[in-house]
């Protein structure tokens, strides 16, 4: 083969191989179109992740592609479930302007860079435990962005959870006014479900403290109230790191484990008053117990090694959830008072938390619904827990109506005797007096005539009984 031929293959290769990576280059950079804006917001499904911090240079063969939401120790990469990685992904806009990007939650610590340009934040990652700090909160970022690609970089880093670290939701790109109204969308339905669950806790807290004889409400109110501290660190719009950005990240994750332990048992007591002829008395006590056991040792111990037991706990949740719905079937099947209305409340909660699974991991298109199930379930049994009180008020008030007419005839009864005693004490011919006063034997009013013959004198009443008898 000639120089020749030899020079003009090596040419095409070369041609053919620039083809190639520029194909694979626009392929990196995600193309918005102005009708994918007109519709809303933008999901970023597809990253490129790589090792250690963000890099000035970025060299594709050191990433992989992760479609998020992913958490987790991600193939390809040397680290592991602890350690620092990087998410990137170019994109590129069909016009100028004001941008903005929410990214939910992650799973460790976090911070975000457009085109190099670092945001301030509490939050700390880092390549070793020491110089790390985790501050939890959804991430919310507004830019300027022209027509050129740009990059999106976010640094995340985990020590804390056994899981690893990673987007566990979906990030959105979109224009500034729509990542705000996206934003103040998911804190007002926080807010929202937050003002139910305290509200419904401290009212039958109260109605506790009015009729203190039973625990329903103050289980009922306990429930509410851990669910609704819980749901400030848990629910979507995490309206707790609103109000405290710098709130410490172990200790928000902490808590929110700990309100888990402490709302599961009052549920099962409220059951257990709900259906007492059919759930077990002693049940709510070995579980309350348990339960105990769990929030001490995530309280003193470390994040890691609550997240390490808590797969234990979930896993006797699914074992008493199962029971619970035994129990309030049976309930159903034998008519007991409110075991319907509990039970609808029971699947509803349960498929808006399977609707959500669902979403989360991208088999449906649905809007999350676990905000809902909540405050049904709820409402339903608040309504049950007044339904038994304004029966207790209505048969208080036909107990009321039968002593009225009791007392009502009583006092006939009582005026038909009094007449029959006085016509008895008239026409008999026995001296017959009541004694009013022990001290002092004092004559009563009530006497017989005949008694004024026995003892020669008319006015008795207030005499002493014994000088009138004995003294003459």
């Amino acid at each position: 083969m000639s120089r020749m031929k030899v020079l003009v293959i090596a040419c095409f290769a070369i041609a053919f191989s620039q083809i190639g990576k520029a194909e694979n280059a626009a392929s990196d950079t995600l193309k918005i179109t102005t009708g994918q804006l007109s519709s809303g917001t933008i999901e970023i499904s597809d990253w490129q992740v790589y090792d250690g911090p963000r890099k000035d240079t970025f060299d594709p063969a050191s990433a992989v592609w992760v479609k998020v939401p992913f958490v987790g120790p991600i193939d390809g990469l040397k680290t592991g479930v602890e350690g620092l990685v990087t998410y990137r992904r170019m994109i590129q806009l069909p016009v100028s302007g004001r941008w903005g990007i929410f990214i939910p939650e992650t799973f460790g610590s976090s911070r975000i860079y457009i085109n190099g340009r670092g945001f301030e934040t509490p939050s700390r990652p880092a390549d070793t435990p020491e110089n790390d700090r985790m501050i939890r909160g959804n991430l919310l970022r507004f830019f300027d962005a022209g027509t050129e690609p740009f990059e999106i970089t976010i640094e995340i880093s985990n020590w804390h959870s056994p899981a690893g670290g990673g987007l566990a939701g979906m990030p959105l790109l979109g224009r500034d006014y729509q990542i705000r109204r996206h934003s103040n969308l998911i804190v007002g339905l926080d807010q929202f479900m937050l003002g139910a669950l305290f509200i419904m806790g401290f009212y039958h807290f109260a109605l506790h403290l009015l009729r203190p004889e039973g625990t329903m409400n103050l289980m009922f109110a306990i429930y509410c109230l851990s669910i609704g501290f819980r749901a400030l660190f848990a629910g979507d719009g995490r309206y707790w790191f609103e109000l405290f950005p710098d709130f410490d990240g172990i200790w928000a994750w902490k808590i929110e484990l700990l309100c888990l332990y402490a709302c599961s048992p009052p549920l099962q007591y409220f059951i257990r008053e709900l259906f007492p002829r059919d759930y077990s008395q002693k049940l709510p006590h070995w579980y309350a117990g348990f339960s105990a056991i769990f929030f001490v040792l995530t309280l003193f111990g470390s994040l890691r090694f609550g997240w390490e037991i808590l797969p234990i706990y979930q896993l006797s949740l699914l074992v008493i959830a199962c029971y619970g719905i035994f129990i309030v079937i049976r309930s159903f099947l034998r008519k007991r008072d409110g075991a319907g209305i509990f039970l609808l409340s029971a699947v509803i909660l349960f498929l808006t938390v399977f609707n959500d699974v669902l979403e989360s991991s991208n088999i449906i298109e649905s809007y999350k619904l676990i905000t809902f199930g909540i405050l049904s379930f709820i409402f339903s049994n608040s309504f049950l827990i007044s339904r038994r009180f304004a029966r207790a008020f209505k048969r208080v008030e036909e107990t009321e109506k039968e002593i009225r007419v009791l007392n009502s005839s009583l006092e006939d009864k009582v005026e038909e005797q009094t007449r029959d005693i006085k016509s008895i004490l008239t026409s008999i011919q026995q001296g017959i007096f009541t004694i009013v006063s022990p001290d002092g034997y004092k004559v009563g009013s009530d006497y017989s005539p005949f008694l004024r013959t026995i003892v020669g004198q008319d006015d008795l009443e207030g005499r002493n009984a014994l000088d009138l008898l004995f003294s003459d």
